[in-house]
């Protein structure tokens, strides 16, 4: 079994279990095996849409949250790197981070837009904003998730040894 495969499966087993509780959202944020794997479902056919295939990194600069866990189990599903920024990295530290992993996508919060903007003159890609009003040039995460297709999602050229995750 693939970290991708996770979601599906506890949803196929134990649909209306409780999965995930981000306590520090309020309200409380609760999801359940089925919305979880349904939300990954959806972001993970959104980034797709997007172009990114197995192997791309796409980031996220924000403090904790059920949003990186919506893009680790998308990420995991369609083969991409989730790419966890440190958010208490300074923007040149940032910019060091990307000419390194060289990411196809940014999610960020918008506590992080002053980086973020700083960020995205050396970079031209497409960028997600968590909360907040974000930059001109990003989408809302929630309304662009909410937007996509929950189908289920596979990537058969996946490997046990491919990498899930880089976290900076």
């Amino acid at each position: 079994m693939y970290i991708g495969d996770y979601l599906a499966r506890r949803e196929l087993y134990s649909p209306d279990k409780l999965a995930f509780i981000d306590a520090g959202k309020s309200p409380e944020w609760r999801l359940t095996f089925r919305d979880a794997n349904r939300r990954a479902n959806k972001l993970a056919n959104w980034l797709k849409s997007q172009g990114v295939e197995k192997g791309d990194r796409v980031a996220i600069l924000g403090r904790d949250g059920y949003e990186h866990l919506d893009l680790f189990f998308a990420c995991s599903k369609i083969g991409a790197i989730h790419t966890a920024l440190n958010w208490r990295s300074h923007w040149r530290e940032l910019l060091e981070i990307f000419n390194y992993t060289n990411p196809e996508i940014l999610i960020f919060s918008d506590d992080f837009k002053e980086n973020v903007s700083n960020l995205i003159t050396n970079y031209q890609l497409p960028i997600l904003h968590i909360d907040g009003d974000g930059l001109p040039s990003s989408l809302h995460f929630e309304s662009t998730l909410q937007s996509a297709s929950d189908s289920a999602v596979t990537c058969p050229g996946l490997e046990a040894e491919d990498i899930a995750a880089l976290i900076f």
